[in-house]
């Protein structure tokens, strides 16, 4: 065992001394310059980091939008009916949002004075509807701006770290003999 060991030893170095002609003895003083470089600098590590924060993305001009819509139809309804009916106490209607419900407050308990209940009943409706869809409208303008939305911001920065560069080349030493030359900032 010990030796196939030293066998194999022994045909390792003659391989590699006859791969490898390496001068036994050098100095530095014996070595001609260089030939340009052939070889190029590898290039320095990328390195990336990645960060991710939430922010605010403003007021959610949707929800506003959507809020002006829906109160700027629902009040406009009840503008016109107001400017149209002769029931007194639709004369509320042209104050925003508690208008109708001021209105549903002096239609008290009975019939209309022609005496049509189910006429009655559904000017009544109207009037609740149009009292929620003009709280609905303020509600969305306001809660866009006080629920602003928030989105996930993502930034990658790319930095290359230095490293010195090195590069080997074939060097032909004064007597004969071939190397490696390893040039560069250590």
């Amino acid at each position: 065992m010990v030796r196939n060991a030293a066998l194999t030893a022994v045909a390792l170095t003659l391989v590699a001394g006859t791969v490898l002609s390496l001068p036994a003895t050098s100095r530095a003083d014996d070595a001609t310059p260089p030939p340009p470089s052939t070889v190029a600098p590898e290039p320095a590590p990328i390195t990336d980091t990645t960060r991710t924060r939430t922010e605010s993305a403003g007021p959610d001009l949707r929800t506003i939008g959507g809020g002006i819509v829906t109160f700027g139809i629902s009040y406009g309804i009840g503008i016109a009916v107001a400017s149209n009916s002769g029931h007194h106490g639709d004369r509320h209607l042209y104050v925003p949002v508690i208008g109708p419900w001021l209105d549903l407050g002096d239609r008290g308990g009975g019939c209309s004075q022609s005496g049509s209940c189910d006429k009655e009943t559904f000017n009544r409706f109207l009037i609740a509807a149009d009292g929620v869809f003009q709280a609905l409208g303020v509600l969305s303008v306001i809660s866009g701006f006080v629920f602003e939305p928030r989105r996930e911001v993502t930034t990658t920065t790319t930095t290359a770290t230095a490293r010195p560069p090195i590069q080997i080349t074939p060097v032909e030493y004064a007597h004969g003999g071939l190397g490696l030359a390893a040039l560069g900032t250590f």
